[in-house]
């Protein structure tokens, strides 16, 4: 609500001498300040500055964290899940810097591997497009496979946008399906698992015991049981599979790792990752 005040009550404030009612310059405040004690001073700017200038210091230090991070933080250009496996970190690091070397990458460039056992965040990998790799065992991979998270050999692969690539006829272009070279692998190494789609799970809303309506058996991975690299690694999963996520970014990165992986006339350079290995 508004004061009003009288015409009488205006003319005894402006005669009012005391400091409250008194206009102040700025210059009359510079002087104010300057006449203060040392201890006046010090209440002055905590009164009136101390609050605002440890918020801009902290602002200041979180940008500059910030700054920093992101200047020395790795680029990571390929990342690979690996589930139920007992790879220390050590042995975690020296095989990143394996892969990086074989790849080619620059300072700051990285392959990312990470250890998880929680299938929530495999499943958050996957879906996002974060793991461009997964290493599991047989059971687990076939589980993720029938979710349609990995490409399969076997498999037409269609474009993420038709319209985009349709060409000027208005046909839409080719794509090539981006681990057919699976098929350079002998039977015993391919690993096959049935597609469930949406409406198959609508189908069964009592159990988990779904049926897939389509019989396919889609190529999907292959298997590191005889991946000398793998087990120089560390690698302890005796029935590990591989598979190439169909959300992967780095398909070029991605297959080259496979086909390291694979490939035992490509000797591994990094020491071995366990004692048993070192013995042999």
């Amino acid at each position: 609500m508004a004061v009003h005040f009288s015409e009488e009550e205006k003319e005894k404030l402006e005669k009012n001498e005391s400091a409250i009612y008194q206009e102040h310059s700025d210059e009359d405040i510079k002087k104010e300040i300057q006449n203060l004690s040392f201890v006046g001073k010090i209440k002055q700017f905590r009164d009136y500055y101390l609050k605002a200038l440890i918020v801009a210091i902290v602002v200041v230090a979180i940008v500059a964290v910030q700054i920093y991070d992101t200047a020395n933080k790795d680029k990571v250009l390929l990342f690979i899940s690996i589930q139920g496996d007992a790879i220390d970190d050590n042995s975690t690091e020296a095989l990143e810097q394996e892969l990086n070397r074989y790849l080619g990458y620059k300072d700051k460039e990285t392959v990312r591997i990470s250890l998880d056992s929680d299938t929530q965040q495999i499943q958050t990998y996957l879906y996002s497009g974060t793991a461009d790799i997964l290493i599991a065992p047989e059971e687990d991979f076939k589980k993720w496979g029938a979710a349609g998270y990995f490409y399969a050999a076997n498999q037409k692969v269609e474009s993420t946008d038709q319209k985009d690539d349709a060409d000027d006829t208005g046909e839409e272009t080719e794509v090539t399906n981006p681990v057919t070279f699976y098929y350079d692998y002998p039977e015993q190494y391919r690993v096959y698992t049935q597609f469930l789609s949406g409406e198959d799970v609508r189908k069964n809303l009592k159990d988990t015991n779904y049926v897939p309506s389509d019989k396919t058996q889609y190529y999907s991975g292959v298997s590191l049981k005889d991946s000398e690299k793998y087990k120089a690694m560390g690698g302890m999963i005796p029935d590990a599979v591989a598979g190439i996520s169909c959300e992967t970014k780095h398909i070029e990165d991605a297959t080259a790792i496979m086909k390291y992986l694979m490939d035992n006339s490509i000797k591994w350079k990094g020491k071995n990752t366990t004692k048993k290995q070192s013995s042999n």
